[in-house]
């Protein structure tokens, strides 16, 4: 399910949220710009959370990647914060996830939180967002992507080797 275009760039995709009546595009609230995304969970909401997230592939040279951006809150009863995950043919090879280590929590201002990947040469894709577990309002908005601590646009592309999960089309 997509929901409006919060892109950090314009050659990135669109963004999704699941489940899709807990998440909206904010023209009221927000740190920088036109849009925020917003998160809203109420009691009697589905799922016991709900994430915004993009999925981009990894044809990026560089050792790590960071997703930075601003997040506030109100109300929030759980915990609200970024992750990100990368994938390889076979499965996930690397997470990364606010939650441990500095979740926004209960009414908080706008905030830069941030979290790091180390980057793996069989890494096909990495997909990122942002969650909110439990009940409350939490926004997000000024997001960056950055390679090496460049934005993404910006680092070398790097053709990655072929798998056969790459070049196998039988089943398309």
């Amino acid at each position: 399910t997509e929901i409006y275009t919060l892109s950090l760039h314009d050659a990135l995709p669109i963004w999704a949220c699941h489940p899709l009546e807990t998440a909206a595009a904010d023209s009221e609230v927000v740190h920088g710009g036109k849009w925020s995304v917003r998160i809203e969970r109420l009691s009697h909401s589905p799922e016991p959370y709900s994430a915004v997230n993009s999925t981009i592939p990894l044809d990026y040279g560089g050792a790590t990647v960071e997703l930075r951006g601003f997040v506030r809150t109100e109300n929030v009863n759980e915990s609200s914060y970024f992750w990100m995950r990368e994938d390889a043919p076979g499965g996930s090879i690397g997470f990364a996830s606010g939650k441990e280590n500095h979740p926004a929590t209960g009414t908080t201002p706008w905030t830069e939180y941030s979290i790091s990947l180390p980057l793996k040469p069989e890494g096909r894709s990495l997909v990122f967002g942002f969650i909110l577990e439990g009940t409350g309002k939490a926004w997000a908005d000024d997001l960056q992507l950055l390679i090496d601590g460049k934005p993404v646009w910006e680092a070398p592309k790097v053709e990655r080797p072929k798998t056969v999960f790459d070049t196998d089309r039988e089943f398309d």
